[in-house]
């Protein structure tokens, strides 16, 4: 059966998007990785990509039309394959401007087709999650906004809620199973509904395993050269394409793009040769293997502690960091934030302070809210501001979207509601991070190096305050409370003039603090 590609989701509360611009036609070949439209929410546009390859059988929305996130926008599959699990094709595609009949409205409604609960996308190359918790069981009625499973990537456990009200139809996939993002979980209806079941896959390694092995010819074969691109000309690479490359060490830039407009897609970097012969002294060092002896305890990596590792290993090894310092005077910012919160009542924390600051920073210092590749920056216009939480089974950085728009009162709320969501081990999906924030200072930690969240530009540390006899001038001392920030940096984006500028700014609004 066909295969949707399905409006998908960009922010947790996102529930329509706009379809701008196809960039494919029913009965085009399409390769995994190819994007195939331009969609818009009311946060931004970005481009929807094809998981599988195949034919383009039937577009299912027009430009213009305003589709619920996780409907079909269009189908996959093999000429003349049938689309949907009861063969039925759901019709030419819907005209923005046209009026469904009210029957049809009415039939809609009263739920004759179940709504699947897909398995969400959290960071924009990742293809599959694992289901690891159940919340409901079949049979049982839920409301929109309830958390019917937790899930897992390899970058964070978050839950997973329905979008509207009814009742577990069907669970698709059992608890441990590893399944491909937008693929059905579950269909919530009302008994009797139709499931139709074209978009549900089994398990993901499955249909992983049967891509490589289509896969594999052509990397057997001998590519051609690329045609040398123009001075200026845009590289333009699929997510999964940027990924291999990076894990590879390849050069996107000497890699032929196939997909549409040259973009290079997954096929391009699996099946381009090296430019030359590895030699063997080259070769990437190995980790010994360790033997336990007896009364040892062996912890296996869970995936999340995985995905860390890969994750920060990458970091070290293509970016070239570089370090800043600076001391801050906290002495007017606490003093400020003990009177705020006994005027008021409040919460207020040294965190939420910083938070602030540095979303006031970043305002000013664009280069710092980037994400970077090997050929490109791209200046954020959103500033969301990931902190990093400790959890038991590893590190989750929970992203605070929008901060420089949000008043002292908003973020203070969001970095409370993140850190007990990530203690509980699991988050909703955040819109993408653009800069990060690792404090420390709770455990008496003097300064710190830490290491930059790919693709992201840069990554602060906050260290604790503490009581430091400082020069006051006129050959005087006095007792201050201190703090060292400590900002590591992607020298491919920035440089260390603008970086102090940036850090030195983060300092003067947080030692003149005011809401």
């Amino acid at each position: 059966m066909a295969t949707p590609i399905v409006m998908p989701q960009v922010g947790h509360d996102i529930e329509t998007g706009k379809i701008l611009e196809w960039k494919v036609k029913v009965g085009d070949t399409v390769s995994k990785g190819d994007i195939v439209a331009v969609v818009e929410s009311e946060k931004a546009s970005f481009e929807v990509e094809a998981f599988e390859s195949g034919t383009l059988i039937k577009i299912v929305h027009a430009a213009d039309a305003e589709v619920k996130v996780f409907d079909p926008i269009a189908y996959l599959g093999e000429p003349g394959e049938s689309i949907g699990g009861n063969g039925k094709d759901p019709g030419p595609a819907k005209d923005a401007g046209a009026q469904e009949p009210a029957s049809k409205k009415a039939a809609s409604v009263s739920g004759n087709k179940a709504a699947a609960v897909p398995m969400p996308q959290v960071g924009h190359d990742i293809e599959t999650g694992t289901v690891l918790e159940w919340k409901v069981k079949e049979g049982d009625p839920v409301k929109k906004g309830d958390i019917v499973a937790v899930v897992e990537s390899e970058k964070a456990s978050f839950e997973v809620e329905v979008y509207q009200s009814g009742t577990i139809l069907k669970i698709v996939h059992a608890e441990g199973d590893e399944v491909r993002v937008f693929s059905p979980l579950a269909y919530v209806g009302n008994p009797g509904d139709v499931i139709e079941e074209g978009g549900a896959q089994g398990p993901a390694h499955a249909a992983l395993e049967k891509e490589e092995a289509a896969a594999a010819p052509a990397s057997a074969a001998s590519p051609a050269v690329p045609a040398a691109r123009r001075g200026g000309q845009k590289l333009i690479a699929s997510p999964s394409a940027k990924r291999i490359a990076r894990e590879r060490g390849m050069d996107l830039a000497a890699i032929a793009g196939t997909g549409p407009g040259g973009r290079i897609v997954k096929r391009d970097v699996v099946g381009a040769a090296p430019s030359a012969p590895p030699a063997p002294a080259a070769a990437a060092p190995v980790s010994p293997a360790i033997t336990p002896s007896p009364g040892d305890e062996v912890m296996a990596f869970s995936k999340m502690r995985q995905g860390i590792a890969r994750n920060l290993t990458l970091s070290k090894q293509t970016i070239p960091h570089f370090y800043l310092f600076v001391d801050v005077d906290m002495t007017h910012a606490m003093t400020w934030r003990k009177a705020f919160n006994e005027a008021r009542g409040s919460r207020i924390t040294v965190t939420d302070i910083i938070v602030m600051a540095t979303a006031q920073a970043l305002r000013e210092f664009p280069q710092l809210n980037s994400h970077v590749d090997a050929a490109k920056m791209v200046l954020k216009k959103d500033i969301n501001i990931g902190i990093a939480v400790s959890v038991e089974a590893g590190l989750l950085v929970p992203t605070i979207p929008d901060v420089d728009r949000k008043d002292l009162f908003e973020i203070s709320a969001a970095v409370k509601a993140n850190a007990e969501a990530a203690k509980r081990g699991v988050i909703k999906l955040p819109k993408p991070g653009t800069f990060t924030i690792s404090n420390l200072g709770m455990f008496s930690v003097g300064k710190f190096l830490p290491i930059i969240n790919p693709p992201e530009c840069a990554i602060m540390g906050v260290a604790s305050a503490e009581k430091r006899v400082v020069y006051a001038g006129h050959n005087s001392m006095m007792i201050r409370d201190m703090m060292t920030l400590s900002l590591a940096c992607d020298h491919r984006a920035t440089d260390g003039t603008y970086a102090a500028q940036f850090l030195n700014r983060i300092k003067e609004r947080i030692e003149n603090f005011t809401a």
